[in-house]
């Protein structure tokens, strides 16, 4: 029995994806490589995820590099590709911890992709913004280099 819960529970989190970021191959998206020298990146997601409205946003970082051991946070932004892209929108952010290991976080898109629908209609394609910061600006970077996977979207199962 408890094995039925947990795969119920790990197919409903990690179930069919709604839709997917897009960079130069639509079937097979790029991982993102954010480092203390370039602490912020994007992928490309198509008009048709942003429509579907997700409510649930799989942020995967696959890798951490951070011997030092410095803080850091990510936030991440919706915004358009080709235009309204002066618009931030905010879908969540979340902190490292232990911050030297990686793992799969999850974001309500909600508000965001509501906010991006009512005021960027006119943008074809939408930008999902990845910013890596630390957490006490007055410490020096060091080495840090984190990748992330391919945003994976979900509905909630409700």
């Amino acid at each position: 029995m408890l094995f039925a819960v947990t795969a119920f529970l790990a197919w409903t989190l990690l179930g069919a994806t709604v839709g997917s970021a897009s960079t130069s191959d639509p079937q097979t998206p790029a991982p993102l490589t954010i480092t203390a020298q370039n602490p912020s990146g994007s992928f490309r997601i198509a008009r048709a995820t942003v429509a579907n409205a997700p409510t649930i946003f799989v942020m995967d970082l696959t890798r951490v590099v951070n011997p030092a051991r410095t803080p850091v946070s990510f936030f991440v932004y919706l915004t358009g590709w080709d235009r309204c892209d002066t618009q931030k929108y905010l879908v969540g952010n979340f902190a490292l911890f232990p911050p030297d290991h990686g793992g799969k976080f999850l974001l309500n898109p909600s508000d965001a992709l509501r906010r991006f629908q009512a005021e960027c209609s006119s943008s074809t394609d939408a930008r999902l913004i990845v910013e890596m910061r630390r957490l006490n600006s007055s410490q020096p970077w060091g080495q840090v280099e984190v990748v992330v996977a391919p945003p994976s979207w979900k509905l909630d199962p409700k």
